[in-house]
């Protein structure tokens, strides 16, 4: 029997691609004034290191999505904006000045959480498609980063996702040590440069918060209403 949700990775040119690029244009648009013109300059250079994973309803099309920029000669966008307006922090002191994030970034597989977004009717943690679709999107992530040997997140997140949907997940994201790097007003959100040592992550909730292990690196509850399908990136 089908369930009701599909969690898939795919690559730039895939069809379910061009619909994660819509819905995260619509709720950027929506959310925090950023036109079709914006989107094209902040993120068509990443575009071909980009992979979507992407959150179905099979009765309403795309709900939910991620972008996740790899490795490649463009670099990742979550870190490089870290030496533009507003932080202007130059990129030859972003890993000295931080070194807890230099622990979990230098040398390691690195993924961007470069975007996000959840159709309305799909958010709220009173809404019970909401926490499906947010927990299914992080599982994946978790997922492709363990099979991946990927050891560290960033990204840039508007503060209030950021306090009130990622922080209760365990506490999955760290600010930079440097004061410099601290919120600011970036893209038309409130929002932290943030970033995540997937290993210590997951050993950390193995030991703290088994259940929700289970749920983020293991798939339990997830599978029940949810198929996955998470290709290799490569």
């Amino acid at each position: 029997m089908e369930k009701p949700f599909k969690l898939q990775l795919v690559g730039p040119e895939h069809p379910l691609a061009a619909a994660a690029r819509a819905l995260i244009g619509a709720v950027f648009l929506e959310k925090f004034g950023n036109t079709e013109e914006i989107m094209h300059e902040e993120y068509d250079r990443y575009r071909p290191a980009t992979r979507y994973l992407v959150m179905t309803d099979r009765e309403a099309g795309v709900v939910g999505a991620f972008g996740l920029i790899g490795d490649s000669p463009a670099g990742l966008k979550s870190v490089n904006d870290l030496s533009r307006p507003p932080w202007n922090v130059p990129q030859a002191e972003i890993t000295p000045g931080n070194p807890a994030f230099a622990a979990a970034f230098e040398g390691r597989k690195t993924l961007d959480v470069a975007t996000a977004a959840v159709e309305p009717p799909y958010r709220g943690r009173n809404n019970p498609a909401g926490p499906r679709v947010s927990m299914a999107l992080l599982h994946g992530l978790c997922a492709i980063s363990m099979r991946e040997g990927v050891e560290c997140w960033v990204t840039i997140l508007e503060q209030k996702v950021f306090n009130e949907v990622i922080m209760p997940l365990g506490q999955p994201l760290t600010h930079y040590e440097d004061p410099r790097l601290g919120t600011r007003e970036y893209l038309g959100a409130v929002s932290t440069p943030l970033y995540s040592d997937v290993v210590e992550y997951e050993r950390r909730l193995q030991r703290d918060h088994p259940e929700m292990h289970a749920v983020f690196f293991g798939g339990a509850h997830i599978r029940d209403f949810a198929d996955i399908s998470l290709e290799p990136m490569s």
